[in-house]
């Protein structure tokens, strides 16, 4: 991100994005973990009769002059990912102005794990929106199966001052010789029978943002001496016993590190979601309202 004075509302833009005629993803995207050949086959949705949405919306090739140009309440049109995967996009009204920093660049999580104006209910607002960050974009390139702090990321002011509160997800789109297995080769990796990948990322996130440390910090000698995806998985089941605090908090990571009770082929797929909703979001929302004493988690964001 360049060093621009961002005065204008015209510098941001809070965009929708929605799959568009692709067809699920498997729980495992990673082609080094799931050697199996996967083929989306594109089929245009299915459009309700008297719906405005366009069949037609054309491939955008610079979003960025197109999400920068005049406001508009219909879709922009479509990105497509060189795997054939395609998502249409609308630029939407933004209620909430952010801070008015008068120069900006951007830190990672991984940065200020131990900043001490990173404070306990900033911590557990992040986590939610994390744990529904990966409900929502599992199905894009966004959020690969491997993922980590490095990859989220808070603006920062040139006096210093770090807006925890918008949280931001970073990915390098457009590069011929980008691959996911490439990007996260470094990334802690579950044991195939340990966990849906993404929530395993999720949960090794979650016992950062609790812990205060880097997850390569918190491991013991022995386990350093381990092979990587065994080290990442006993090192992650140790803290996630060993966590003092809330209850519900704990079972959440639990859930990410050890897996979900019934087995999935997709990501998409309606119990999947239910699961993890009732399992890790719900448990970290309760948690965000009790540290606020709030009646509602809207009450607490």
């Amino acid at each position: 991100m360049s060093e621009t004075a961002f005065n204008s509302s015209s510098n941001w833009r809070e965009i929708e994005c929605e799959p568009w005629g692709s067809s699920g993803p498997d729980l495992c995207q990673d082609a080094a973990i799931h050697s199996a050949q996967v083929q989306f086959v594109v089929t245009p949705p299915t459009i309700s009769q008297g719906s405005s949405a366009s069949m037609n919306e054309s491939e955008i090739s610079n979003l960025c002059a197109v999400i920068t140009g005049p406001a508009s309440k219909d879709w922009l049109g479509r990105i497509a990912s060189p795997k054939g995967q395609q998502h249409r996009i609308r630029a939407m009204d933004h209620q909430k102005r952010l801070p008015a920093f008068d120069t900006i660049d951007k830190v990672s999580l991984g940065d200020v794990l131990g900043d001490d104006h990173f404070g306990e209910e900033q911590r557990l607002r992040l986590a939610l929106k994390l744990a529904s960050s990966v409900m929502q974009l599992h199905t894009t390139d966004w959020l690969t199966d491997c993922w980590s702090k490095s990859d989220i990321s808070f603006l920062r002011s040139s006096y210093g001052v770090i807006d925890f509160d918008n949280p931001l997800i970073g990915r390098t789109f457009g590069s011929s010789s980008y691959t996911m297995t490439s990007m996260s080769q470094s990334l802690p990796r579950p044991m195939l029978h340990a966990s849906i990948p993404c929530l395993f990322s999720l949960g090794i996130v979650l016992l950062e943002l609790r812990y205060r440390t880097l997850f390569e910090d918190l491991k013991t000698d022995h386990e350093r001496t381990m092979i990587p995806e065994i080290s990442d998985l006993a090192t992650a089941r140790r803290l996630a016993y060993d966590m003092v605090g809330s209850p519900n908090y704990q079972n959440a990571v639990l859930r990410c590190i050890l897996g979900l009770d019934a087995a999935y082929r997709s990501l998409t797929e309606a119990k999947f979601q239910d699961e993890v909703e009732e399992k890790i979001v719900f448990l970290l929302a309760e948690d965000l309202k009790i540290y606020c004493a709030k009646p509602s988690v809207e009450a607490c964001l």
